[in-house]
């Protein structure tokens, strides 16, 4: 399988470049409504330090998640599920690899 998106639009929607791109397949329902079980996203591989608050795809230990990212006062990160049912983390920085910001969202009709 495959999805192709045009050079011109990721640049011109987007303003990211497809070299530095990878899409991926969600499992889960941890960030559901937003993001569903088997939605696509695209992350901007680019943006692999935290910036501003937003989704990010992010590695903790050996997991590869993607979840909502917000700093907090005292400079720590928390790690929020857009789903109720799953609780939130905090963390320090340099406890978590983020790979990069999710700049797109594809789900099933």
């Amino acid at each position: 399988d495959y999805v192709s998106f045009q050079s011109e639009w990721l640049q011109r929607a987007l303003n990211v470049d497809q070299r530095n791109l990878v899409l991926v397949e969600v499992i889960g329902d941890s960030m559901s409504p937003t993001i569903d079980e088997g939605d696509l996203v695209l992350v901007d591989l680019r943006e692999s330090r935290f910036r501003h608050d937003g989704v990010y795809a992010l590695r903790t230990g050996a997991d590869l998640a993607v979840k909502r990212l917000q700093r907090q006062p005292d400079g720590n990160l928390l790690i929020r599920s857009d789903n109720p049912a799953y609780e939130p983390s905090m963390v320090k920085p340099d406890e978590v690899a983020l790979l990069g910001r999710v700049v797109w969202i594809g789900g099933r009709p």
